[in-house]
């Protein structure tokens, strides 16, 4: 009898049914992408908004929007952890659980009134009960509590949250605790620390090169390790096992760690619990770390150090104790697909030269040359090996050295304004916030789902090549996938601004567009994307910096006027003789920016749905509907006038959504913008006074016959607020039609309209 691997359940009553391939997808996704049930969200049983809700949407802390629902369950699930601590949800408690959100689109200070909101509205005695604390709370049971002398011991599948949760429930030489703290909240952000274990933090640096700040502050905490299995023996079957007389053992951290480590992770041995020494009153622990940002990023050079020492005031007529000092640098001993290995080790000469020894600065100078004699690092992007070396060097230095905490609040005062143009000049909450916080704000890809296809783009893997050949045999043989198009499918003109919709012959750039396979899931047409087999050829050696452009002679040609857009202007005067002529001129000097990494969150989505008489009705996420409109009727090979683009919000733009795919926006932005910055600036104060003038853009106002208004502008909501600064300038352009005992309109009256093609023709 076959197998049926379809999933029968039933929503609402009515029944549905999943098939094997929906089987990696949540029941969320699902109900999103194949049903016509959207509000798959988890209702809060309260009613109306959440206060979180209300206080983020209040102090304009939502702007593109997208990021803002995490925003509010980041701040509730910290009010929730200082339920469970019994600790009040001030502003700093609140704010430290946003480490692990990326967007900051409103500034910090938006985000911080919101906690600071949240906190006022809260009480001490709230912690107990409402809208702090969860019904299904469960304590943790007494009975698997086990009380250990002189350690501090956690299983294996503890998280590294509840580890900083334990260490801050020591009260006991809590002073030791702090740094030890303050470095582990620095891993990932809440929301990794809260999932990821111990145990697997151990094994990923051991096996994968992971750049463990947890395995550094272990070990010169003088963790060990207790490894089960490790002597099991197979003696029967593929289920019978032979167990030694003593199974577990405890090894000290650094032989785990150890590159020619022989343990046999993952098959007859497993990491069961870590235990490290309970500090003495007389101990200190320093613990210091340098990476890219404060959190959300792995660590290029980390050091800790537990030592006795004396008070801070007697520091520099003092020997240096024993310590211990463990220090994580890339190494170049392992490869791994990132680059250099990660090795967490003892600076055991440096520990042995300090010890004994007088603080002072020779001491210390040659302290910090022992420390880097000990050191392989490796050189890796963005830093080189004698870089690693040096902030070693800097850390080691910072965890002997009495350490001042430098304050960085501050306040601005807002001087209070009279009512010059109500609403104009009032501060209000923005359109559409609470939709953004409650996460019920539609965006373009919210209309895709349903009995709808979705595109994936097959990309170019190299930089510049021909295209010999494409096999789509094996993405077409995937179930679910519809279809395969290339350049010859196109029934209009390949080209969008210039540039190839999608290769035909040649690609000239990493990541270009090939062909689209198209299927009935997103996931289904990435995976069947992935399949297309091209076939390359070479087509000369690719361009890559503006040294190579200038050796081969390759400049750009500015371009003609375009099909749909103005023309551009290539110079203004005579360059040559400014320069000649300059009272200051820079010669012979050169600047360089290396390459910097840019992600972006940001991507761009359109939402195609056919209309009557061969009309098509675009959603679409972009920055400019004109642009989009010409390029649509172009490449499908209709006039404009059948082409209807509608774009309500971006989800955010940042360049990536202008008219070209390139990642240049944001990936040259800081090299370009270094050079022309202050040009910019001097150029607007000297001119704004002769040349300043604010450019007219249309707009559609439409007044009802119940007084309410709907209003069309030209302009793009990308979060900063735009609809509802026109809306305050069209309440109070409008009210001067009114007497002044009505003035101002309400702005319950005013609603900004989808920004249309046909609304805003050629804008």
């Amino acid at each position: 009898m076959p197998i049926d691997d379809t999933i029968f359940f039933y929503v609402n009553g009515r029944e549905c049914r999943a098939g094997q391939q929906y089987s990696k997808l949540s029941l969320n996704e699902y109900l999103l992408q194949q049903t016509r049930w959207k509000g798959t969200k988890l209702s809060c049983g309260e009613g109306g908004f959440h206060l979180v809700q209300e206080q983020i949407a209040a102090n304009n802390g939502s702007q593109r929007g997208f990021c803002t629902p995490g925003m509010v369950m980041a701040i509730d699930a910290q009010l929730k952890r200082c339920a469970q601590a019994h600790h009040p949800p001030d502003v700093q408690a609140l704010q430290a659980g946003l480490d692990g959100n990326l967007c900051r689109c409103t500034g910090y200070r938006s985000i911080i009134d919101t906690c600071r909101a949240v906190s006022d509205c809260l009480d001490v005695e709230d912690l107990g009960c409402g809208q702090a604390c969860s019904k299904d709370s469960v304590s943790f049971p007494p009975a698997l509590k086990k009380h250990i002398q002189g350690t501090l011991e956690w299983g294996a599948c503890v998280t590294l949250e509840e580890v900083i949760d334990s260490l801050k429930a020591l009260k006991e030489n809590a002073g030791f605790y702090t740094p030890m703290i303050a470095h582990l909240q620095r891993i990932a952000g809440t929301h990794v620390r809260a999932a990821a274990t111990i145990g697997g933090n151990i094994v990923l640096t051991q096996q994968k090169g992971l750049q463990s700040d947890f395995c550094t502050i272990m070990l010169a905490a003088g963790a060990q390790v207790l490894i089960w299995g490790k002597q099991h023996r197979r003696v029967a079957s593929h289920h019978d096992f032979a167990i030694c007389s003593n199974p577990t053992r405890w090894l000290p951290l650094g032989e785990i760690l150890q590159l020619d480590c022989d343990l046999d992770f993952g098959k007859a041995s497993l990491i069961t619990a870590i235990r490290m020494p309970l500090a003495q009153p007389d101990e200190s622990f320093a613990s210091f770390k340098v990476a890219a940002r404060y959190t959300n990023a792995h660590a290029i050079v980390n050091l800790s150090v537990r030592f006795s020492a004396p008070e801070p005031t007697t520091l520099h007529a003092a020997s240096f104790p024993e310590m211990r000092i463990a220090l994580g640098y890339p190494h170049p001993d392992k490869l791994v697909p990132e680059g250099a290995f990660w090795r967490a080790q003892r600076a055991r000469k440096t520990e042995d030269y300090l010890t004994g020894l007088p603080m002072e600065a020779r001491t210390m100078s040659e302290a910090l040359s022992t420390l880097t004699s000990e050191m392989q690092p490796a050189s890796c992007e963005g830093t080189s090996a004698d870089g690693h070396c040096s902030i070693a060097e800097g850390l080691l230095f910072q965890a002997i050295a009495p350490m001042v905490p430098i304050p960085c609040s501050g306040h601005q005062s807002i001087p209070e304004m009279g009512q010059l143009a109500p609403p104009a000049h009032l501060p209000i909450e923005k359109e559409r916030a609470r939709l953004q916080a409650s996460g019920e704000a539609k965006y373009t890809g919210s209309y895709g789902y349903g009995n709808s296809l979705h595109a994936y783009p097959v990309l170019s893997t190299r930089a510049l090549a021909t295209v010999e050949s494409l096999d789509a045999s094996a993405a077409l043989a995937v179930e679910g996938v519809v279809g395969f198009y290339t350049a010859g499918d196109i029934p209009g003109a390949n080209f969008c601004n210039g540039i190839p919709f999608l290769a035909d012959g040649r690609v000239e750039h990493y990541a270009q567009p090939i062909a689209f396979v198209v299927a009935t899931l997103p996931s289904i047409a990435e995976h069947a994307a992935g399949l297309v087999e091209v076939e390359y050829g070479d087509a000369g050696h690719a361009i890559l910096t503006i040294a190579q452009a200038r050796a081969s002679s390759s400049f750009l040609q500015l371009p003609g006027p375009p099909e749909d857009g103005p023309g551009a202007s290539s110079s203004n005067g005579d360059v040559a003789a400014a320069l000649r002529d300059a009272p200051l001129a820079i010669r012979d000097a050169k600047w360089h920016i290396p390459s910097q990494l840019h992600m972006y969150m940001e991507t761009p989505v359109a939402v195609v749905e056919p209309d009557e008489g061969g009309m098509l009705s675009v959603h679409a996420a972009a920055q400019g509907i004109d642009s989009c409109q010409s390029t649509v009727a172009r490449v499908m090979g209709m006039p404009c006038n059948h082409v209807r683009v509608v774009t309500r919000r971006l989800g955010g733009g940042f360049g990536g959504k202008l008219n070209t795919g390139c990642a240049d926006q944001g990936f040259h932005f800081p090299n370009d913008s270094f050079g022309s910055s202050f040009l910019a600036k001097e150029y607007t104060q000297l001119r704004c006074w002769f040349d300043g003038s604010v450019q007219s853009k249309t707009a559609l106002v439409t007044i009802y016959g119940d007084g309410s208004v709907m209003l069309s502008h030209g302009g793009l909501e990308m979060g900063q607020g735009l609809s509802t600064k026109v809306l305050q300038v069209a309440a109070y352009e409008l009210g001067k039609l009114l007497p002044d005992h009505q003035k101002p309109l309400p702005l319950s009256l005013f609603q900004a309209n989808d920004v249309t093609s046909d609304s805003q023709p050629n804008n």
